[in-house]
Order: C-alpha cells, then structure tokens, then sequence
C-alpha cells in the first residue's frame, strides 16, 4: 500500500509540543495473575495490522511546511519486558514515567511501544503512543482491544485507510468550521505564575504518581458533586487549583514572610490560577468513534482562586467548560500560532518549546471518566482490577493530572517534572490534593 495524508491543525500541533518536550501518553491496566507472553506478542501484531496509524510513521516536509501520515515499514509494535519480585507502584509508576519520555524519531514506525511488568503474581500492561496518533479515550479502547484478543475475543474490523483529521471532519460532518486564521490572541487577564515552579531544565525527571479513591468515597464525592450543582471535573479541577495555591502560598512565605500579611493576607488572598481540560470531540463526529486517532481540544479555565474555595469553585469550573464547549470549543487551535510557522524551520521543536515557555502556566486535568470493566479469560488465569493512563505534562503545564473510574474506584495519576519543582514538592502536591479530595468526598 501506498497510503498518506497530511497532518491536520490537532495532529501538527501535538506533534510541535512533543518535540518541545515529550508529550507521548501512556494507558495502563494492573492485575492479577500471570499473562501469556506468546499471546501478547500475536495481539500486538494483530492489533498493529487492523489500525493504520500503527502502520506508518510521520514525515516531515519543512519545504512545504507540513507534516504527513506515511505508510512505513513492516515493524511490529516493540514489547518490552520487566520482571519484578514484588508489586511497588513506585516502581512500576518509574518504568512508565521513563517510558512516556522516551521519544519517537521523525520517521519512527510503529508510533507505539508496549511493556509488560511482570511480577510473580501481579502485572502491568501498558502502552505509549505518539500523541499525533491517539489521545485518552482510543488509547484506552485499544488497550481493551488487546485484552479482548488476550482473553480470547475476536476483534472489530477497522478501515482500511488513515482515519480523518478532526478539522475536517467536524466540518463535513456536523457544520462546524471553526476560524482557524489570523494572530493568537493571549487571555486579557491571564493566570499568575506560581511561587514554587521554575523554568524548564537541562534535564527533565519524570515522577509519575496515583491518588485513588476507594468505592465509598467515589460514591459519596459523585452524591455531594449532585448537591452542590458541580460536575465530577469540577470539584476534581478545585481539588487541583486549590493544592496548587496551598503550595504557592507556602513558598512565597519561605521566600518572602512580608508579602501575605494585611487585609488581603493568607486566608483571604486571591491568586489567579488556570485548570487546562482535555475535551473529547468525538461526539460531535459520526464516523471515527473506534478509530486510533486525535480527536480532541483543550478548554482551559482561568479563575481567581480563594484558599479554601472548593465547591464555589467547582461549580464555576463546571459552567465554564460547559460554556466554552459549547460556544468555542476549537479556539485551543486559533490561538496557538499556525504549525506551518514553526514547521519551516530545521528545528521546529526548539523554536516551539521558546514559544511554550512564554504562555501562562496551568494544570491541566483530563477525566476519562468511568471505564467499563475490561473482559478477562474463561480460565481466569488472570484479571484487570486497575486501568490509568498519563501524559507528560507541557512545558507550560504545571503538572498533567488524569481521572479514570473503574470498577468504582476513582484514580487520578500525576505527572510532574520533578527538576521543575523543590525536592518535597511533588509529595507535598499529592498530599494537599488528596486532602482536599478527602474533605469534599466527607458525608
């Protein structure tokens, strides 16, 4: 076959921020029990061979300033395997975090990689994509495809060509032809830095880390989101913001114990803060609901944020991101500059990454949202009890923080580059979200 097309705004995009600084995601199940090696091997190969963007690799034309999907060589989907004495979730949360770090070469194929931590009896299956070809929620799909062949299930059919460019097929689809021309335009009142984050380093060290929420408290956070007019993303996001403004707080004090004193002091200080939410668009398509492929904007949040303020600003989140998906749901990619700009230049990436840095920090949250349980063999020589996945966070992104619920039990993973933060910071970050999730989930 001699497939290609060219990269649409989303998939140039993404790949202008992954060679800024890695941008791969991974998806990622944990169970019990012991997988068949062979078998992985054959489902891999299988699920490589019914979707097309495993079967190519990206090429750039700095001519033409563009990007393009092309079929490439007959590689399989690389497995890597780790075995391990004993379960530690710091460990297993390393080998993923050094994983999404690791990037894909311009012309690289397949644009996804698999690893297999196997332990004596617990394992985790997990797999890492170029972001240009996938995002959370076909991530996600297909890591089920893979258990579904594991467990002995047949597999859908899938088309035979490229999938569509998300700009094009919301247009030709539903109508939607969002104004993609003219200069970005920044946000008139734009997010505060923080105390405690500093500029990128020379060297990146990935600390991926989990918060779970046990069924009880999963269940009682959904009941107080209904009662207090807020979505699960909301109070998630007001968690998020307002950990990140204890910690702020509490740098600039060190730094400074004079700047937080007065009428506007610790209790009552505002400080503007920006969440940064991962929409999917798949709703708005009829085709290319199964399909591999980057289907997705980002809707970011700027706020005022109030120490203590969880549920007002929960609710305000919520009506936010509603507002904007539903009024302007694309302008992600107008304001961003033209891919084409960057993609003229030797180096795209470094000249992308200098544009990165000068944006407004936030936090970004992507919520997935309940998983359906994934199937398991007829001799349940094996079962999945926990499915994540992560993103490395921007260079502009304070931490990347991803929800998924499954089987009732809420997990946000964590992503940070810890060489951008103090030495206790990244422990302290998931100390006061948890506290914060641990008040708004109390009867």
């Amino acid at each position: 076959m001699n497939r290609k097309r060219v990269l649409d705004r989303a998939e140039s995009t993404f790949w202008l921020f992954d060679r800024a600084s890695s941008m791969n995601f991974a998806v990622y199940a944990d169970g019990r029990g012991l997988l068949d090696r062979d078998l992985l091997v054959q489902g891999l190969e299988e699920i490589r061979n019914r979707m097309p963007v495993l079967q190519a690799s990206i090429g750039h034309d700095q001519a033409n300033a563009e990007l393009f999907f092309q079929d490439a060589t007959d590689q399989p989907v690389a497995l890597r395997e780790h075995a391990l004495e004993s379960f530690e979730s710091s460990q297993y949360n390393q080998i993923v975090g050094d994983a999404i770090m690791e990037p894909f070469a311009v012309d690289e194929s397949p644009l996804c990689r698999c690893g297999l931590l196997q332990g004596p009896d617990r394992f985790r299956l997990f797999l890492v994509f170029h972001h240009s070809i996938a995002d959370g929620r076909s991530g996600l799909d297909l890591l089920r495809r893979l258990f579904s062949f594991l467990a002995g299930q047949d597999l859908p059919d899938s088309s035979a060509e490229f999938p569509g460019g998300m700009h094009s097929l919301l247009e030709s689809e539903s109508g939607l032809a969002p104004e993609l021309e003219g200069s970005p335009e920044l946000e008139s009142h734009p997010a505060q830095p923080v105390s405690f984050f500093e500029k990128r380093s020379a060297t990146v060290r990935t600390n991926l880390d989990e918060i779970k929420l046990n069924s009880g408290e999963t269940v009682q956070l959904k009941e107080n989101c209904k009662s207090h007019n807020a979505t699960m993303h909301g109070v998630l996001g007001a968690a998020l913001l307002n950990a990140t403004l204890d910690l702020h707080r509490r740098y600039q004090n060190e730094g400074d114990t004079g700047s937080m004193t007065g009428p506007d002091g610790p209790d009552n200080a505002l400080h503007r803060l920006a969440l940064a939410s991962p929409a999917d668009m798949r709703k708005g398509l009829r085709s290319g609901q199964s399909d591999l492929a980057l289907y997705i904007s980002l809707i970011t949040s700027t706020m005022d944020v109030k120490a203590g303020d969880v549920w007002g600003l929960a609710r305000a989140l919520s009506e936010d991101v509603h507002r904007q998906l539903k009024e302007s749901a694309l302008d992600f990619y107008r304001l961003l500059p033209d891919p084409a700009r960057y993609l003229k230049k030797p180096d795209p990436g470094k000249a992308y990454a200098a544009f990165l840095q000068r944006l407004p920090q936030a936090v970004a949250l992507s919520n997935a949202g309940p998983v359906e349980a994934f199937p398991g063999p007829s001799n349940d020589s094996w079962k999945v009890d926990h499915v994540a996945f992560s993103v490395h966070p921007s260079l502009s992104q304070i931490a990347f923080v991803a929800a998924t619920t499954y089987e009732g039990l809420l997990t946000l993973t964590i992503h940070m580059d810890a060489a951008r933060w103090p030495e206790s910071g990244p422990a302290e970050f998931k100390d006061r979200i948890r506290h914060w999730l641990q008040w708004a989930s109390s009867p």
